[in-house]
């Protein structure tokens, strides 16, 4: 079985970020809300164990003026939000998710760089779609290493992976959307080949895949 990342459509390139020529929809930036407040900072190596909750605070960033069904924290980004069609039919298809609050902040950049969609937002209302299932891979088969491990703090941080995946059957409940256990905090979120299909067929915008490996037979 073959799994997926999910991700921006149409991604630019780094050569095209200063236009942003190729973007079809708007993309914002994450602010916050972060907790807890303030982090508990590792002397030995700086970590924390501060994370993104909600509400998710948003300004949009210079790009297109459409609104997709899905919108991205810029081009390269993991963090996502979706309007409320979107979010019934996760609920209703059952997927492993949470619809978490977003707020828009005033943004705080000079007028030559207004976005497309002004301040104050008043466009659909948009859920951060969060997904509530982890998945532990086979590391080694996977080539995910340790990173870093400190032994003041025990914080052991692990390879990021897209790709390359390889998760046993036995690590697998059946999840059609998780999240991947040694990636951390990161919100990086993979799909099943049932996944995909069904959100592809309910024809939504601003989303696509990219193959990051496969779900396999002890």
């Amino acid at each position: 079985m073959n799994v997926y990342l999910m991700r921006m459509y149409a991604t630019p390139n780094v050569d095209d970020l200063s236009t942003i020529t190729r973007a079809r929809y708007a993309h914002f930036s994450a602010v916050g809300t972060w907790w807890p407040i303030p982090a508990n900072v590792c002397a030995a190596c700086n970590s924390h164990d501060q994370r993104l909750v909600e509400p998710l605070l948003l300004q949009w960033e210079p790009s297109a003026h459409v609104i997709g069904d899905f919108s991205w924290d810029g081009p390269f980004g993991f963090l996502c939000v979706a309007q409320p069609h979107v979010v019934s039919f996760f609920r209703d298809e059952q997927f492993e998710f949470a619809a978490n609050t977003v707020e828009f902040v005033t943004p705080r950049r000079s007028p030559s760089r207004n976005t497309p969609i002004p301040y104050p937002y008043c466009g659909p209302k948009l859920s951060w779609i969060e997904s509530t299932s982890f998945v532990h891979l086979d590391r080694l088969a996977s080539n995910v290493g340790v990173e870093m491990s400190c032994s003041m703090c025990g914080t052991v941080r692990y390879r990021f992976a897209t790709e390359g995946l390889v998760i046993r059957r036995g690590a697998w409940d059946g999840q059609r959307m998780f999240r991947i256990t040694s990636n951390g905090r990161s919100h990086a979120t993979f799909v099943t080949d049932e996944g995909r299909c069904m959100i592809e067929g309910a024809g939504f915008s601003n989303v696509e895949f990219s193959f990051a490996g496969r779900i396999i037979d002890e």
